[in-house]
């Protein structure tokens, strides 16, 4: 478990102030699963609800009723069976960036988790809000392209199957990118200017050194 999270203040959203009308407890529920110890920064976690009615005091069926509204609202999603939830806020406002966030999130969110149709929903998610995330899910775990987003007939994924080389050479020609653009920039030179006055100051420098010279031999 980590010791902290990155979270946003853009998470308490129109979508979170209308849950007042909803239910009584949708907003205390939605802030426990943003910051409770069992989640992680991609919002696809376990959390068995008497968790949550252990660490609020609030009834069980008070819980119910909460995630029926959270659900209703389309914040989060969650898999009774698995007692798995699925923030579907996290990633449109954090994203993991960077190759040992994604991969840290691959294995938290797909290897480490039990086997529920919410990680297609996470991917879903990724492929709108985090590409390269969604491209490791699917190098991770092929079929849960198939699940996401399946076309008319039911037999191939829209979504597009990662070449597992795509990503190095994403990485290749973002280097030579940047090898090409030093190369454009211009080196700093003196101007015209600065250089003629550059010399006329040191040519007066020697000027008066060999003036001073001369009058110490005559002496």
């Amino acid at each position: 478990m980590a010791s902290y999270y990155e979270t946003s203040p853009n998470l308490l959203d129109k979508k979170f102030r209308a849950l007042r009308g909803k239910d009584p407890n949708a907003q205390l529920v939605y802030l426990y699963q943003l910051f409770c110890r069992h989640r992680n920064s991609e919002g696809l976690f376990l959390l068995p609800k008497p968790y949550v009615v252990a660490d609020t005091a609030m009834r069980l069926e008070e819980v119910h009723r909460a995630f029926e509204a959270l659900q209703e609202a389309q914040v989060i999603d969650y898999d009774v069976e698995n007692e798995i939830i699925l923030d579907r806020q996290a990633l449109k406002f954090l994203q993991p960036r960077g190759p040992k966030q994604i991969t840290g999130a691959v294995r938290v969110c797909i290897e480490q988790l039990p086997k529920t149709r919410l990680k297609a929903e996470l991917l879903k998610l990724a492929y709108i809000y985090a590409k390269d995330f969604a491209d490791a899910i699917v190098e991770a775990d092929g079929a849960l392209a198939h699940q996401a987003l399946p076309d008319p007939g039911g037999h191939t994924p829209s979504i597009p199957l990662p070449n597992p080389t795509d990503r190095l050479r994403r990485e290749e020609l973002s280097a030579k990118q940047l090898r090409d653009k030093r190369r454009e920039e211009p080196e700093t030179q003196v101007s015209d200017s600065g250089f003629e006055a550059f010399k006329i100051a040191k040519q007066h420098l020697v000027d008066n050194l060999g003036a001073e010279v001369v009058q110490e031999v005559r002496r």
